[in-house]
C-alpha cells in the first residue's frame, strides 16, 4: 500500500459511528446488532440506505493484501452472464470473496430460479474494535492490527510498498495499538444479507479461505474482485485457483471478474476434461485468464 495513511471523508467517520457508537456507549455486547436490528425496525423504503451506509464502512477496512470494498448492484453485468449459462435448478453455487454479502444478495435475487443452494464465502467475516487514543483501533480475529481511524485520519497498519517515510511513520504508530479497553468484536454481514438468510434456508455464510479446497462441491463459483495481480503473484492465484477447482463439479462454471468502478471486466469458465475453457468474456476479459487457462486441474 504505497499511502498508508488517508484522509478521512465525512462519511466514512459518520458510517463508523453509526455503527459503533451503541456498542461504545454502553458497552453492552447485545447491541453490536445495531444496524441489523435498525434495518428490521425501519419503513421498507428506509432499508436500502441501512444496508449502502453499513457496506460504506465495510470498504474502509483492509485484511493483509486486499480490501473489502463492497456496494450492491455492482457486479450486474458477469452476474447477467453467469445467469445464462446456468441450467436446472439444482446448482450449488460459491460466491467467493463475497465481503459483507451485499453483491451475493443481488446474484441470489438474479439467479434464484436454478439454485438448490446458495454459499456467501469469505474469510474475514468479523473484525474486533477498541477504543484508542481519540479514535478505534480495528484488528483482525486473530489480533493483527488493521487501521486506526482518528477524526482526521485513517491509518492503515499495512505498510508494504510504502514510500520509506510513510512506511517508519506508520509502523511506529501501529506499534502502538494497545487498546484502552476491552476489544469488541462485531461479525462484517449486511443486515440485507441476514435478513436475506432469514427469508431462504438454502443461503449460508461461510468462513473460507479460498487457499483451501471448498469444504462442498459446487456447480458453479463466482470470485469476483479478489483474485487480481495487485492482491496476489502469479504463484499464489494458481494456487488459489487449484483449491477453487478441487471441488469444483465437471462441467461446473467459474466466474473471475473485477469492477473497477466504472466497469467490469472478467472472464467465465466451464471445467471440461481437466481444463478451465472460455465460455464468455465480459469487458476486457480476467486479468487472470491466460493462468486459469494454462491450469491443469
Amino acid at each position: 500500500m504505497r499511502l498508508p495513511i488517508r484522509l478521512n471523508p465525512t462519511a466514512v467517520p459518520h458510517a463508523l459511528r453509526r455503527l459503533l457508537a451503541p456498542v461504545s456507549a454502553s458497552g453492552d455486547p447485545s447491541r453490536l446488532t445495531f444496524l441489523a436490528d435498525q434495518y428490521k425496525r425501519v419503513p421498507p423504503e428506509e432499508q436500502a440506505a441501512i444496508a449502502a451506509e453499513y457496506s460504506m464502512c465495510i470498504s474502509a477496512l483492509k485484511f493483509g493484501k486486499t480490501f473489502k470494498t463492497t456496494a450492491a448492484a455492482r457486479l450486474d453485468r458477469s452476474a447477467a452472464a453467469f445467469e445464462s449459462h446456468l441450467v436446472g435448478n439444482d446448482h450449488v453455487v460459491v460466491d467467493l470473496g463475497a465481503s459483507d454479502g451485499s453483491t451475493s444478495v443481488d446474484l441470489f435475487e438474479r439467479i434464484r430460479p436454478h439454485v438448490q443452494r446458495f454459499i456467501a464465502a469469505d474469510l474475514n467475516d468479523s473484525i474486533l474494535i477498541c477504543s484508542h487514543r481519540n479514535g478505534l483501533a480495528f484488528f483482525s480475529p486473530a489480533g493483527q492490527p488493521i487501521v486506526e481511524v482518528t477524526p482526521r485520519l485513517l491509518w492503515y497498519a499495512d505498510v508494504a510498498g510504502a514510500n520509506p517515510i510513510y512506511r517508519g511513520l506508520v509502523s511506529r504508530r501501529v506499534v502502538r495499538f494497545p487498546c484502552s479497553g476491552e476489544q469488541t468484536r462485531i461479525r462484517l454481514l449486511n443486515p440485507r444479507f441476514l435478513d436475506l438468510t432469514a427469508r431462504h434456508p438454502n443461503v449460508a455464510f461461510l468462513r473460507h479461505d479460498m487457499f483451501e479446497p471448498l469444504p462442498v462441491t459446487a456447480t458453479a463459483v463466482r470470485v469476483s474482485n479478489l483474485l487480481n495481480l495487485s492482491y496476489f503473484s502469479a504463484a499464489e492465484i494458481e494456487r488459489a485457483l487449484g483449491s477453487i477447482c478441487a471441488n469444483l463439479a465437471e462441467s461446473g462454471l467459474l466466474l473471475i471478474s473485477r469492477d473497477t468502478g466504472t466497469e467490469e471486466h472478467g472472464t467465465l469458465f466451464r471445467r471440461s476434461g481437466g481444463r478451465l475453457v472460455i465460455l464468455e468474456t465480459i469487458g476486457a476479459g480476467s486479468e487472470v485468464e491466460p493462468i486459469a487457462s494454462s491450469l491443469r486441474l
